[in-house]
């Protein structure tokens, strides 16, 4: 008599980060948030990240303590990353900050800058961390003026929440 084998059925779940980073990535998208993640495949947060955490360094986290997930396709594995254009518009727009290029950094997205920029500058209106991911750097900053007074620097705040954005690439 044979005997019954014991296997535990597959379930639909498995390998559905992997499939999820496919499907942004072919939809043109790199970057997502773990959320998003939950809430297109039914996975729980805890399968979600370590099913983020198997696909070892196709798959990015921005910040240690920010559910944000680059994707990162086997030509920029050398950066580390993707190209912070690819990416920077939708990070702020998950963290529901505005922001703008820096001057330098504007001039550079625009094909007018002599030099390759070698560290991405951000204005917004919270004080920030700076990001390094692999070789790519963003810095942030504040968007006031040490020698303005208090006013000067609520305008200025006030403009960049109003024009939500200013340069975004």
């Amino acid at each position: 008599m044979k005997k019954a084998s014991i296997t535990s059925p597959a379930t639909p779940l498995r390998g559905a980060a992997a499939q999820f980073v496919e499907s942004k990535l072919a939809a043109g998208a790199v970057a997502f948030s773990l959320d998003e993640l939950v809430e297109n495949t039914g996975l729980s947060i805890i399968a979600a990240r370590n099913q983020l955490l198997r696909l070892g360094n196709k798959v990015v986290r921005v910040s240690p303590r920010q559910q944000f997930f680059l994707i990162v396709r086997p030509d920029h594995q050398v950066m580390g990353g993707p190209p912070v254009e690819w990416w920077l518009d939708a990070y702020f727009r998950w963290l529901g900050r505005p922001y703008y290029l820096a001057l330098q950094t504007a001039a550079a997205s625009h094909g007018s800058s002599p030099q390759a920029i070698q560290v991405t500058q951000v204005m917004t209106d919270l004080p920030r961390r700076d990001l390094r991911i692999g070789r790519v750097r963003v810095h942030c900053q504040m968007c006031c003026c040490k020698n303005a007074n208090e006013a000067t620097n609520r305008r200025l705040c006030a403009a960049l929440r109003q024009h939500a954005g200013g340069d975004r690439l």
